[in-house]
């Protein structure tokens, strides 16, 4: 089946310092869309979204969390009818907001369609804080292809721009297999393992129109 391909056209607010190095050309007659980002801390019974715990007491120690930087590179979305765009050769910088808030880095063209996936390479994650009162400024390597369905789908058309948000449950980064803290002030290589698939599992992404950080089905 023949693939509708389109190079995603990345345009950011330099504040968010995006990095762009080539592959920058997007689809011809494209509908507008973008691509945001919020940290939570998970969602209740009723899939409402929590805001991130900041200060998060984890077995008696308390890890406050000051900035969070993702680099992300490969993006791609997939949909029906074999519709897909994708970015290679580019990477972007985004500065997720802590406090739960939304930022939006990406705005690009796409093709008319229905998204359902969202492929994205994480390539590293820094997070700055204080654990039980001391500073820490960790860089995870994570270097993952993650795959995210988008739930409800992502619909894009000619008349009315979309917006897909990419939540990330910060909350969970910093816990063991066992329920005891991960120590950021003294990462060992399994620690920093446990930290990196922590970050793995955390994504989730839905179509939301009005970048309220909440899925339009909750709406």
């Amino acid at each position: 089946m023949d693939r509708m391909i389109g190079k995603l056209g990345l345009i950011a607010a330099t504040a968010f310092g995006l990095a762009a190095c080539s592959d920058q050309t997007g689809p011809n007659g494209g509908a507008q869309a973008s691509l945001s980002f919020a940290a939570t801390g998970g969602t209740t019974l009723a899939g409402d979204p929590i805001p991130p715990q900041n200060p998060v007491t984890v077995s008696g120690h308390v890890i406050a969390v000051s900035s969070v930087q993702l680099v992300l590179s490969e993006l791609e979305v997939e949909g029906e009818d074999s519709a897909e765009v994708e970015t290679h050769g580019t990477q972007v910088l985004v500065a997720l907001p802590v406090n739960g808030s939304v930022v939006t880095p990406i705005n690009t063209p796409l093709i008319p369609g229905v998204y359902t996936e969202l492929e994205m390479k994480v390539n590293t994650v820094r997070i700055q804080g204080t654990f039980d009162g001391q500073p820490f400024d960790v860089t995870v390597t994570v270097n993952e292809d993650l795959e995210t369905e988008i739930r409800p789908p992502l619909v894009v058309t000619e008349t009315s721009p979309a917006n897909l948000t990419v939540a990330i449950a910060i909350t969970n980064w910093f816990r063991n297999d066992d329920g005891s803290a991960i120590d950021l002030l003294n990462l060992t290589l399994d620690a920093r393992s446990r930290l990196a698939s922590n970050i793995n599992n955390s994504f989730d992404a839905f179509e939301d129109d009005d970048r309220s950080g909440r899925s339009d089905d909750d709406d």
